[in-house]
């Protein structure tokens, strides 16, 4: 058995490496770094765009994120040499900028809807009179409590004389007096507001001489000719109707100027029968 000599150095024994303490770096804390930072607002950008219906927020956006994109390439190159990639995201914030400039005050504002209602005016609308009321700088909810709105239906046009007549030749009626007819006149006028007249074939249907309009019926029924029978009789009128067919159904203008309506039913022997109609709708 070998044992020291006096004044040697005892040997150190080292133990393989599996077998050491496994030395592990002390862990650091995570940091939230600029790029970082731009990630999650990026992220949140894109939310918007997708959310946001408003063409002038979303192009905002756009080029926010593009001058967060950029200034990431320059923090992310900060310690490289300037190179064609700095240079091209340095010209890209600065457009980003500019367009930022111009499009940010084109947002809409958060008031902007609210600023209208202060300055409403109520308007109350009845047949005979029109009233407005203004309500300047007032609060919406005070003026909408202190002037309720009014809802104003559209009068229903009065039926003046709805009734089926036999005329003879050369007879006129006035519809707005009662339907009084009167025998053996020239031509219809006056208060004549349909006279029976012949031409070279059958009897013909004249209206006043003032008005000298007969339109076509295309609305869906007879109930619908008050208002329909204005809008035909602004399209290619006729100024006769000569007896053929049965049943047509047509308009026209009366003496004092209202909605007239009458359908052809029957030819006699220098006479004719007509359903008709007048309401008090003025044909504007």
């Amino acid at each position: 058995m070998n044992t020291p000599q006096p004044g040697s150095e005892t040997p150190t024994v080292r133990l393989p490496a599996e077998l050491t303490p496994r030395q592990r770096p002390p862990r650091k804390g995570s940091k939230l770094t600029p790029v970082a930072v731009m990630g999650l607002v990026a992220d949140a950008g894109g939310v918007v765009v997708v959310v946001s219906s408003e063409f002038n927020v979303i192009v905002t956006v756009l080029v926010l994120l593009a001058w967060l994109g950029s200034l990431s390439i320059l923090i992310a190159r900060r310690k490289k040499p300037i190179d064609r990639t700095n240079w091209a995201a340095i010209i890209c914030m600065m457009a980003a900028t500019v367009l930022l400039t111009i499009m940010v005050p084109r947002l809409p504002a958060q008031g902007a809807a609210a600023t209208p209602a202060a300055n409403a005016s109520t308007t109350t609308t009845t047949p005979a009179t029109t009233t407005t009321t203004a309500t300047t700088g007032t609060n919406p909810t005070t003026a909408a409590a202190s002037n309720p709105p009014t809802t104003t239906t559209a009068a229903t046009p009065r039926l003046i004389y709805s009734n089926a007549v036999v005329l003879n030749l050369h007879d006129g009626i006035d519809l707005e007096n009662n339907g009084a007819i009167t025998h053996n006149l020239p031509s219809a006028t006056g208060t004549v507001d349909l006279y029976i007249d012949t031409s070279p074939g059958p009897l013909i249907v004249v209206p006043n001489a003032n008005h000298n309009q007969i339109a076509n019926y295309s609305g869906p029924n007879q109930d619908n000719a008050a208002k329909h029978c204005p809008i035909d009789l602004k399209g290619t009128s006729l100024t006769t109707y000569a007896f053929g067919n049965i049943a047509q159904q047509f308009c026209f203008v009366t003496s004092d100027g209202h909605v007239g309506f009458f359908v052809p039913t029957k030819e006699l022997d220098d006479a004719v029968v007509l359903t008709v109609r007048v309401w008090d709708e003025p044909v504007s």
